[in-house]
């Protein structure tokens, strides 16, 4: 009996513990941490303990000490409600079919790199008053940036394609760029987006400029890349027809190439015919009268 008492003691203990420890934990600001690709939409949670109808409750939402959201008994930033931080204007949206069932959650729509950082969930009328905290980390993709307002730093120039010459039946080309920085880096793609092995890559310390050289095979149109990770910046060049020829046009040329002679040789040796026979009777070659020569073509 006394064995029972104690075990069921120490399991109401374990209860209250832990109840305590979640609301204490809550309260004091245990983070969630959330990631995001940028330009995305992300959802950050939240829900009061106890997750009572929130209807007519008051729940505000802050980054640092900026307003976020903020709804207050059926009233919010979205209906006119003055206080928004311009930044977050337009971007917030709650859920308001779910504030009966305890949900202040909020979606952050196309979300940017300063996005980033810690956000407060805060319920000031419930009692006790209740707390949360979650972490946004928004990830960055390579993205044109020159007329970017949020770029803190970094010059981002167009890369220009140009075709050097003819290598061994292939065109050897060259993407360039002056005055990449940070960390420029280079790539030449063909139409499906592949990229190409450069054969040099010239990119000085000073940053001043950037050169990559790559030898094509095949008649297409190609594209310099130059990607700059330390600002998530890329920009591509105009694409250009690089005119190799094919296998099958190098067969036409050179068909046609040796078709030519074959006709210039079969013309000379006519003409050849005509003199030395002409001259075998005496008579004098007249340049004038082709009419022969044309019969002879014509039976060829």
């Amino acid at each position: 009996m006394i064995k029972r008492q104690i075990t069921a003691a120490m399991e109401l203990l374990l209860s209250m513990s832990f109840c305590l420890l979640t609301f204490t934990g809550k309260s004091l600001g245990d983070e969630i941490e959330l990631f995001a690709t940028e330009d995305s939409d992300i959802i950050l949670p939240c829900s009061p303990i106890g997750k009572e109808d929130l209807t007519q409750q008051l729940f505000d939402w802050k980054k640092n000490d900026k307003e976020v959201f903020l709804y207050d008994k059926g009233k919010h930033y979205n209906e006119g409600k003055m206080g928004q931080n311009e930044y977050f204007k337009n971007r917030v949206e709650f859920f308001q079919d779910q504030l009966q069932f305890g949900n202040a959650s909020i979606r952050i729509s196309k979300t940017k790199q300063d996005d980033s950082g810690i956000y407060s969930c805060e319920f000031p009328n419930l009692q006790p008053e209740q707390k949360f905290y979650i972490k946004l980390v928004v990830d960055c993709i390579l993205k044109d940036r020159t007329n970017d307002t949020e770029r803190k730093c970094g010059s981002c120039p167009k890369p220009s394609l140009s075709i050097l010459k003819e290598v061994n039946g292939g065109m050897l080309v060259q993407c360039e760029a002056h005055g990449a920085y940070p960390e420029p880096k280079m790539e030449l793609h063909d139409s499906a987006d592949v990229s190409i092995v450069p054969v040099n890559i010239t990119n000085p310390s000073n940053g001043k400029y950037i050169i990559l050289q790559a030898f094509v095979t095949k008649r297409d149109e190609y594209h310099c890349v130059m990607k700059q990770e330390g600002i998530c910046h890329q920009i591509y060049s105009t694409r250009t027809l690089v005119p190799v020829a094919s296998g099958y046009d190098k067969g036409l040329i050179h068909g046609l190439l040796y078709g030519v002679i074959g006709v210039a040789v079969v013309v000379g040796v006519l003409l050849y015919f005509l003199w030395w026979h002409r001259r075998s009777s005496g008579k004098p070659y007249d340049k004038t009268n082709t009419s022969s020569v044309d019969e002879a073509l014509k039976s060829t």
